[in-house]
């Protein structure tokens, strides 16, 4: 099975977990889930699981990517993942876009409070990487002003 992810990616996600510990009000603590799970952190508050965490780190800076007149781009069944997540564990899980390698804005989208969104033919990527089907498969689009929050 072709890795997706790589060890780059998890040590930036690590690095947006980080940022994401310093800011929290609550105490919370990341611990990284398997590598093959639909969330890369769980969050515990005082020993008790209470969110989880999707980490996608965009190389673009936020400006860039704010000026795409659909919005920020989303996998249909990644937002379907943290909802079943969300539901099974009875925990708020959120997705996280931190912008500029994980350096720059980071912004929340918690899926379980967005409606079903429509569903596009995902464009060609600068970078083909074969045919995986994550290449190929349905995208959506999240509106900046209503399903995200910036935290960072």
């Amino acid at each position: 099975m072709p890795i997706l992810e790589t060890d780059a990616d998890r040590k930036r996600q690590a690095f947006v977990a980080n940022r994401l510990m310093g800011i929290s009000t609550m105490g919370t603590i990341l611990e990284e889930t398997d590598q093959f799970e639909s969330i890369d952190y769980f969050g515990f508050v005082n020993g008790e699981k209470r969110f989880g965490f999707e980490i996608k780190c965009r190389t673009e800076s936020f400006e860039q990517v704010a000026s795409y007149p659909e919005g920020l781009l989303v996998k249909p069944h990644t937002l379907n993942a943290c909802r079943g997540f969300a539901k099974d564990l009875n925990i708020r899980v959120f997705m996280i876009f931190a912008f500029d390698s994980g350096l720059g804005a980071i912004f929340q989208a918690e899926p379980a409070n967005i409606e079903d969104l429509p569903e596009f033919p995902q464009k060609p990527r600068r970078n083909p990487r074969g045919n995986f089907i994550s290449d190929i498969e349905p995208v959506s689009y999240l509106d900046w002003n209503k399903h995200l929050t910036r935290i960072a």
